[in-house]
């Protein structure tokens, strides 16, 4: 087996990622808020159950109606 050096490239990347921090934090939510189309689960209850626990829900939040602040996440 030959063992061939591998090439690094050092250069700056394309990409280019400069949000203010209120962008992040919209960012953040509607990442936060996409949790119905792949729930996370922490001790084995779905985040969606914790939320419906603790606002008394009776029905899964949804989309935005999950978190509507940094706050509220």
């Amino acid at each position: 087996m030959v063992n061939i050096p591998k090439k690094f490239d050092t250069g700056q990347s394309p990409f280019s990622v400069n949000l203010t921090p209120m962008q992040q934090d919209s960012n953040l939510l509607l990442d936060w808020c996409r949790l119905d189309e792949a729930p996370i689960f922490i001790d084995g209850k779905s985040v969606q159950a914790l939320i419906m626990e603790d606002r008394n829900l009776t029905v899964p939040p949804e989309g935005e109606e999950m978190f509507k602040d940094m706050a509220q996440l």
